[in-house]
């Protein structure tokens, strides 16, 4: 039987890409899924196709907002009985802007969701993992934190960010809660190819197929390819790895 199997997993951003593919394997592997993100409507269909021995249960949240997030996990807590095994945090927003036009709602918006939405998405999790006796975190981050893009500087920041607060909380929450973040380069997802696009529009030949092309392996990623580290970050295999940052990249970012 699977380590998964008949456990309690929150994971953000389940209607799409990384969030999505880390729910599926997770309903495959028999756990029953939290899935909160902030579109119903996407979210809803996401669940739909879902197929195999664990559940996925649908969670609309905003993830930037504490009154929103508490309600999630206090709608997960009712269920379970107030316990929780992992927390798989992939939900984010990036967009492109040019650097000297940027104002401070565009700065806002992005540390609100990628910064704070990782604080509050931590915060919430912990008591019901150490009343399981236990539990794992793990953050999605990006290569962007390490080798920042021209036109991202709000992202790139935030997502330094998220490593900085990972390792804050795995000092903090340590011994009973791991947390861990993941660096994915390019990934083959809905808010990679909206970035390309809105950069396309500010600067001309933006190519982000050339961009990944650098990678060792010369593609992006698949978001199962993430996922499935994600996982591994999940599981007992990882029982010594804490306050880690792992890159998931295809070889762009090797440190």
């Amino acid at each position: 039987m699977s380590y998964f199997a008949g456990k309690d997993f929150v994971v953000t951003g389940a209607g799409r890409g990384i969030g999505l593919a880390t729910a599926e394997m997770l309903v495959v592997e028999g756990g029953r899924v939290w899935c909160f993100d902030l579109a119903e409507d996407r979210l809803r269909e996401a669940i739909a196709d879902m197929d195999g021995p664990g559940t996925a249960l649908p969670v609309v949240t905003d993830i930037s907002d504490e009154g929103s997030v508490a309600g999630g996990y206090r709608q997960v807590a009712e269920a379970t009985g107030g316990v929780l095994a992992g927390l798989a945090h992939c939900a984010a927003i990036g967009r492109a802007h040019l650097f000297e036009e940027m104002t401070w709602e565009d700065w806002e918006v992005e540390l609100k969701v990628n910064v704070y939405g990782t604080y509050l998405m931590t915060k919430y999790a912990a008591p019901l993992m150490r009343a399981a006796g236990g539990g794992r975190i793990v953050n999605i981050a990006s290569n962007a934190a390490k080798v920042p893009g021209p036109y991202s500087a709000p992202y790139n920041s935030s997502k330094a960010a998220v490593i900085s607060l990972t390792r804050s909380s795995a000092k903090a929450l340590a011994p009973d809660i791991a947390v861990n973040s993941i660096c994915p380069g390019h990934v083959d997802t809905p808010m990679r190819s909206g970035f390309g696009v809105e950069a396309g529009r500010l600067v001309e030949g933006v190519d982000l197929d050339a961009a990944a092309a650098t990678a060792q392996l010369g593609r992006p990623a698949r978001p199962e390819e993430i996922a499935s580290a994600v996982l591994f970050l999940l599981s007992p295999a990882a029982v010594f790895i804490n306050g880690e940052d792992l890159n998931v990249n295809g070889g762009i970012v090797m440190y």
